[in-house]
């Protein structure tokens, strides 16, 4: 999941493990598992759990299986690529914003 973190007096975004409870520092050390149905409705949405890769990984999709016959997944990385894109942020929006947030930015 997706939790704002308090630390030395700052406000800080991070993703958590939904099975460990712990911080995931490295995008690519990450996964998002996912259920589906062949039956979904559009507009629908589908459960995700956020997971380091390995055991928390192998935990999660065993979670999901109980509610779904088909799990997916795909990296962190590559899913937080898609939630920036599908929030209307471009990479030009992304150099600005970093451009601008730069000090705050040596905070996080």
């Amino acid at each position: 999941m997706i939790k704002v973190l308090y630390k030395e007096g700052r406000f800080i975004p991070v993703v958590v493990c939904d099975i460990c409870g712990q911080q995931i520092t490295e995008a690519r050390n990450g996964a998002v598992a996912n259920t589906w149905t062949e039956d979904i409705q559009e507009p629908g949405y589908v459960e995700i759990l956020y997971a380091h890769k390995g055991a928390c990984h192998d935990i999660a999709e065993a979670r999901l299986s109980q509610k779904s016959q088909t799990i997916g997944w795909e990296e962190l990385s590559h899913h937080l690529l898609y939630v920036v894109r599908n929030a209307g942020l471009t990479i030009e929006n992304l150099e600005k914003l970093e451009h601008d947030y730069q000090e705050f930015l040596r905070w996080i």
